[in-house]
């Protein structure tokens, strides 16, 4: 007696599908044994995968179809018909879970059945810990980058500030020089010149010109020792020697001066350069009041104003004529207006004149401070 089992009563069962296979590459996997920890880690180079799938049906093979699911790649189920296999191509990095599903002959699904969890891992180049060391790299090439430019700069500045400090040195002994080998020179000239031992016309005008001369030279030698000597690299020497000129050179003429001063000064940096060009056009501004103004008073002002340094020479002149004949205003001319001028702008300065006729005249020398032409080099 014989049983058909296509003629037995009743639903039939739900079926169960077994993992059979895992190719990666190409190549078999092992399948983790059953309680094996941990997900199957396959090669970070995966190119392809293909998982082989199967379910026992001894009644109606034919008709089992089976869907899928990788969770982490695919949004939706696949209805993979009865093909026992599923096939991937290259899988971004990631973890993943191969889920399976399959159908008997009456129509009915299995459960989700997560049947494989794997690992696709990144090459050890782009791993977590790679990047991690990447960026530590990265820092520290950056750091001693910083260092290597920060040193640099610093040895740089360190270089200069020797040759800055040479240079003062240098300045100092050619000061020191000229004052004691020319200065005394000049003096013994002029003393000796003021002092003949025989006396004629002739003698004397000649001798009262090498006098003038040599006390002119003394003068001009004491000016270039004062504008070389780094000792007055600042606003406040600058101030009390361009006073002390003033009172010198207005000193025993009919000329009154006034002067007037702040009382607290910055200790600003001024470069030689700056110092010797300002000298010389407020030397000439107060030349042309003296020689050429017929003024009775001077009145020198120095004050600080939106970061620039000003000296003001204003007298009680004649001032500047323009219908004068074009005789004498080329006279004028010829006595320093362009050249203090160009002075100023060659430090980066300004000079403005202003005269009324007959009300006088004013000169402003203008000097902008902490700028590269005032500083130091």
């Amino acid at each position: 007696m014989g049983i058909d089992p296509r003629r037995a009563g009743g639903p039939l069962p739900t079926l169960r599908v077994y993992l059979r296979q895992v190719r990666a590459n190409g190549v078999k996997v092992p399948l983790p044994e059953a309680g094996t920890p941990g997900p199957l880690r396959l090669p970070s180079n995966l190119t392809s995968l293909e998982i082989v799938f199967s379910a026992l049906n001894f009644t109606d093979p034919d008709k089992v179809r089976f869907a899928y699911k990788l969770k982490g790649f695919d949004s939706d189920w696949v209805d993979g018909g009865t093909e026992r296999k599923a096939r991937y191509g290259h899988l971004p990095y990631g973890n993943y879970t191969f889920m399976l599903r399959v159908c008997n002959a009456d129509g009915v699904w299995s459960e989700d059945t997560p049947q494989l969890a794997f690992i696709h891992p990144p090459p050890v180049w782009i791993s977590p810990a790679a990047i991690a060391a990447y960026c530590l790299l990265v820092g520290a090439l950056v750091i001693v980058a910083v260092r290597a430019v920060s040193h640099r700069r610093l040895r740089f500045k360190l270089a200069q500030l020797a040759q800055q400090e040479a240079m003062e040195k240098e300045r100092m002994r050619i000061a020191q020089d000229m004052h004691d080998e020319i200065g005394s020179k000049l003096t013994k000239i002029s003393y000796l010149s003021e002092l003949p031992p025989e006396r004629n016309r002739q003698t004397d005008d000649q001798l009262l010109s090498i006098a003038s001369t040599s006390r002119e030279l003394l003068q001009s030698l004491d000016e270039i020792v004062w504008a070389v000597n780094p000792r007055n690299d600042f606003l406040e020497h600058l101030a009390s020697y361009f006073s002390h000129h003033a009172t010198e050179y207005l000193h025993n003429t009919p000329v009154e001066l006034e002067m007037q001063i702040p009382e607290h000064l910055p200790a600003t940096p001024l470069s030689a350069e700056t110092r010797h060009n300002l000298f010389l056009a407020f030397e000439e501004a107060l030349a042309n009041a003296l020689k050429h103004s017929r003024a009775t008073q001077v009145r020198v002002e120095m004050k600080l104003a939106d970061g620039r340094f000003q000296v003001i020479i204003q007298d009680n002149g004649i001032g500047l004529n323009p219908d004068e004949p074009r005789k004498r205003e080329s006279r004028r001319r010829g006595n320093g207006l362009d050249n203090m001028r160009r002075r100023l702008a060659d430090i980066n300065g300004e000079c403005r004149i202003e005269s009324i006729p007959g009300a006088g005249t004013a000169v402003n020398l203008s000097i902008k401070l902490n700028s590269e032409r005032t500083f130091l080099s």
